[in-house]
């Protein structure tokens, strides 16, 4: 560039804001084609759609690479750990006491437990006195607190429940009573 082509572009371009007089405006001139000649084969493939198409799908996407691979297995493996996770430990047990099926659930919010024995349906000619005997147990098995709780079963739904301060309270067990019958239930405590 000569003195001369200087003198040409400052004379053809109108002064800008901020430079003072006889100093030159700065110029950006951007051209992609001139970036991209000292640019890898890597990027110079990606700008000309010649790079990794969006248009495979996701699963081929997700087995694409090895690491994409190992992903999805472990994210696999996960999903179904919980979900077995899930089935077999609900926080409940079930069982059946003088003909009325009977189950137990426990469970831990803002730090109370709360211990749920609930009596189904069934067909009952008469009357029967129910009990429910819950203990709360804390780690190694030592028990923590006791409750009893009886009540009238008349055939209908019927729920005895009671509540206590959680002090790291692991499992509940239920000795329940229906006449002169007695099952034992115990459940872990669901964290939620």
């Amino acid at each position: 560039m000569t003195v001369d082509d200087i003198e040409k572009r400052r004379s053809s371009s109108p002064a800008a804001d901020g430079y003072a007089e006889g100093e030159e405006p700065v110029v950006f001139h951007y051209s992609r084609e001139h970036r991209l000649q000292g640019a890898s084969k890597q990027v110079q493939d990606y700008y000309a759609n010649n790079g990794i198409s969006m248009g495979k799908g996701l699963f081929r996407s997700l087995v694409q690479t090895r690491m994409s691979r190992t992903l999805l297995i472990v994210i696999v493996l996960m999903v179904l750990f919980i979900g077995f996770y899930g089935v077999f430990s609900s926080g409940s047990a079930a069982a059946a006491v003088g003909g009325i099926p009977v189950s137990l659930s426990a469970f831990s919010f803002e730090d109370t437990v709360y211990a749920s024995v609930r009596f189904d349906e069934a067909a009952a000619e008469e009357q029967t006195s129910v009990s429910v005997r819950f203990c709360f147990l804390i780690d190694g098995g030592t028990v923590f607190a006791e409750t009893e709780e009886s009540e009238i079963y008349t055939g209908k739904e019927l729920f005895l429940r009671t509540t206590i301060t959680d002090y790291d309270i692991v499992t509940v067990t239920a000795a329940v009573m229906a006449g002169e019958e007695q099952t034992e239930l115990s459940t872990p405590v669901s964290r939620s």
